[in-house]
């Protein structure tokens, strides 16, 4: 687990050289420059998704499958990483159905843990 870095491209927003090699010079440095700020993923859809969520006042999420090292530039992926993933995001869904259960029978707009 870790905190996740979004971004709008597939090559050069991840540091990867674009069309004609060209890569911006504040990107030569992200892989050192992200794992310093504790990032441990980058994605490209997320960021999109939470704020249109929040826009719509609805809940959204994400649970991501890491599958390339872009340090070393290891590429893995496994069903079971895969089905892995189903499993936290479907723990994740019970357990914020339960917790508007709770709001509901407590008459709150929100709730946490130790309410």
């Amino acid at each position: 687990m870790g905190v996740t870095a979004s971004t709008d491209t597939f090559y050069t927003g991840q540091g990867r050289s674009g069309y004609r090699n060209y890569l911006p010079s504040f990107k030569e440095n992200i892989y050192r420059d992200m794992q310093s700020a504790g990032v441990r993923n980058f994605e490209m859809e997320v960021a999109c998704l939470l704020t249109l969520a929040s826009i719509f006042g609805k809940r959204a999420g994400a649970v991501c499958v890491i599958i390339a090292n872009r340090v070393t530039d290891e590429f893995r992926i496994t069903d079971e990483y895969q089905i892995r993933a189903g499993r936290v995001a479907s723990e994740a869904v019970a357990i914020l159905a339960g917790w508007d259960r709770q709001k509901k029978r407590r008459r709150r707009r929100f709730i946490t843990p130790e309410a």
